[in-house]
């Protein structure tokens, strides 16, 4: 097997894993932000959540920043 082959078996493994991803997570009924938060638990890059949910990079990097406050902002208060 070639480089070009392996590219395209990659390529193609890509998009079958978005679908399921798209497809499961439309399956759990949850709101945008909450499908966000847990596609980029799971690994995925923020252009790659905004192509499966049809939503912009910058939205979906909004989501993420507001999550990781959130998550700051409780460490904090456990602390003091």
């Amino acid at each position: 097997m070639n480089e070009r082959q392996q590219k395209e078996i990659c390529k193609r493994l890509d998009i079958i894993i978005k679908l399921y991803a798209k497809r499961m997570l439309d399956d759990m009924g949850i709101c945008i932000s909450e499908q966000i938060k847990f596609l980029h638990k799971f690994g995925f890059k923020p252009k790659d959540i905004a192509k499966i949910l049809g939503k912009t990079k910058n939205h979906v990097g909004v989501v993420i920043c507001q999550e990781k406050r959130r998550q700051l902002a409780c460490k904090e208060r456990r602390k003091g």
